[in-house]
């Protein structure tokens, strides 16, 4: 009797340990893919803060600018950080997690109500050129 209960609980102890090692490896994979998301997140976040950056510059060096009266905007300079020059397949470690920390930090002091006014002025502006234009 005792050796029938043993064997259960030995293939019940296997059991468990595969699905343990199962659960291990799903998690594996999906810290992987969400390591992924985030660092692809971060590198599309930083590109719009880029393309916004260009798009402001090219607006300050135009003669729009001196038309807008454009107060200076508080831009971040940020380096590139450990997330945006490492694999995105990689799971961040601590030092991977810190840099992404600053990459997020520099691209969230990135003024957007103060670019969304340029944005709007210029835009403005070049509505009132043009219909001065057709007059």
């Amino acid at each position: 009797m005792q050796k029938v209960q043993f064997k259960s609980v030995e293939v019940r102890n296997k059991e468990l340990v595969a699905q343990l090692e199962k659960a291990l490896a799903d998690a594996a994979t999906k810290d992987k893919e969400s390591a992924r998301l985030l660092a692809d997140a971060v590198r599309l976040a930083r590109t719009l803060k880029d393309s916004a950056e260009k798009l402001l510059d090219a607006i300050r060096s135009s003669s729009l600018a001196s038309s807008l009266s454009l107060q200076s905007l508080t831009l971040a300079a940020s380096e590139p950080s450990a997330a945006s020059s490492t694999s995105s397949l990689e799971i961040p470690d601590s030092a991977s997690a810190q840099g992404v920390r600053r990459e997020l930090e520099a691209i969230g002091r990135f003024d957007l109500r103060s670019f969304e006014e340029v944005i709007l002025r210029s835009f403005k502006l070049v509505k009132k050129w043009q219909q001065k234009a057709t007059e």
